[in-house]
């Protein structure tokens, strides 16, 4: 796992999150699944369980990686983004790169879910850019 990198914060729909570098490689975003739940109106332990019944849709270190015991927790609990008392009572904290972002948008369904996905990793992200492959090899057919 790349070191992970909080660079700050960002409003998508008028929600603050933890703007994230690392973790899936060298300057690539990532995104607390907590304010994933925040942008979408869901309670974090709900989306928590969601995940977790499709985890084995998810791959380690590529879409997800589970950062409860790792460095960066202290300084989230230093911005005040978790206490010391949650992250005791969770058992996983995720992140999630975009493609992991993705999938849970698939599992969850609905637009304003596509619309916060795009807001935080861009209009070129993962899903895109596989889309467009997809659609490059139709025609190529």
């Amino acid at each position: 796992m790349v070191d992970l990198v909080l660079k700050g914060t960002e409003d998508v729909a008028g929600v603050i999150y933890q703007k994230i570098e690392g973790g899936f490689g060298n300057g690539t975003k990532a995104v607390l699944v907590k304010d994933i739940a925040k942008i979408l109106s869901r309670e974090h332990g709900k989306l928590n369980e969601e995940i977790m019944k499709h985890i084995d849709e998810f791959i380690f270190g590529i879409d997800i990686i589970d950062i409860k015991g790792t460095p960066i927790i202290e300084e989230l609990i230093n911005r005040f983004v978790f206490t010391t008392n949650a992250v005791s009572a969770s058992k996983h904290i995720f992140i999630v790169s975009d493609s992991g972002c993705g999938k849970i948008v698939r599992i969850l369904g609905g637009g304003l879910a596509w619309g916060a996905y795009k807001e935080i990793f861009g209009e070129d992200s993962f899903r895109d850019r596989i889309i467009r492959r997809e659609l490059r090899l139709q025609l190529e057919s």
